[in-house]
């Protein structure tokens, strides 16, 4: 009895580690990383009036992203959409546009974009948190 008990309680272990694992990574489409060079980030203001352009031109509820930071001592953050809420027609156009918009951001510092990004949470700062925001 005591032996069935560790061996189950050893089975729940390994099998909540692996949940665990795959919880820390997350998988994104597109990521917006902001950053500084001595004087702040960016403002996301260009980024935020177009997403807001496109939702209204494109009839979308809302686009939902993941805040993520800080991680410098200036601010630096990152933006990450999964872009559930978008057709795969609209996830292009939305992605294409986005580059254009984020190319000009370089005002205080500049943001850059990736496209097909995972993050780990063991490769974030201790103090980084995770918020989801809604655009």
């Amino acid at each position: 009895m005591l032996k069935k008990l560790f061996l189950l309680a050893v089975t729940g272990l390994l099998f909540s580690g692996a949940f665990a694992q795959s919880d820390s990574a997350r998988n994104y489409k597109m990521v917006v990383s902001f950053h500084s060079f001595a004087s702040g980030v960016p403002s996301s203001k260009p980024l935020t009036d177009y997403i807001a352009k496109f939702r209204k031109a494109n009839k979308i509820k809302s686009i939902s992203a993941d805040r993520i930071g800080p991680y410098g001592r200036e601010g630096e953050y990152k933006l990450a959409f999964t872009l559930k809420e978008l057709s795969k027609k609209q996830r292009t156009l939305f992605i294409s546009r986005v580059k254009k918009v984020v190319a000009t951001m370089n005002e205080n510092g500049s943001a850059d974009l990736k496209e097909n990004v995972t993050l780990l949470k063991d490769d974030m700062p201790a103090r980084a948190t995770i918020e989801a925001k809604k655009f």
